[in-house]
């Protein structure tokens, strides 16, 4: 499957999940890092170089945004948090939780119910 069509996959799988709060868990060399957002809206950006270590496209998610650590919650910069997605991407849900699986990392993303971040 191409990266758009990863990409549109995804912004499908997203769009159920508009205005309500998430947490993202990138797994990633045995690292765990999570984010808690109120997604807002999703888009997809389409990166012109020829780096193949930078992706070609990546799927952007808005909204406010925290960062969360063992000491507490850090904001995101620019509200935003960026899905790489290369050509091997594959895209799969469990229950409630969309997972993306790239060539450098495992992304999980699901509804943590309403409530402030």
């Amino acid at each position: 499957m191409a990266e758009a069509s990863h990409a549109q996959q995804l912004l499908q799988r997203l769009e159920r999940l508009k205005k309500q709060n998430v947490e993202i868990v990138k797994e990633e060399d045995g690292d765990l890092d999570r984010v808690a957002m109120t997604l807002d809206d999703a888009e997809v950006l389409r990166n012109p170089t020829a780096d193949p270590y930078v992706s070609g496209t990546i799927v952007l998610l808005h909204g406010e945004a925290a960062i969360v650590t063992d000491g507490g919650r850090e904001p995101v910069p620019g509200d935003s948090y960026e899905i790489p997605l290369q050509a091997g991407a594959e895209i799969s849900e469990e229950q409630d939780t969309i997972r993306v699986q790239t060539d450098r990392a495992l992304y999980s993303i699901r509804p943590t119910g309403s409530g402030s971040l």
